[in-house]
This record gives structure tokens, sequence and C-alpha cells, in this order.
């Protein structure tokens, strides 16, 4: 239960960033 939360947040960590990295790369008026 423990490890499985663990990779859990891990995953979202991981998959949150490859989704938002390229927005913090726009600039303001883009967004």
């Amino acid at each position: 239960m423990k490890t499985e939360r663990i990779l859990g947040a891990l995953y979202g960590q991981a998959l949150g960033d490859a989704m938002g990295m390229p927005s913090e790369l726009w600039p303001r008026s883009r967004v």
C-alpha cells in the first residue's frame, strides 16, 4: 500500500512536469 502511494506520487509528479513544461516556456500573451 505504501509503495503504491509513493509510486503514484512519483508518476503524478513526472506526468505533471511533462505536461506543464511546454507551457512554462510560453510568453504570457500565448497563455
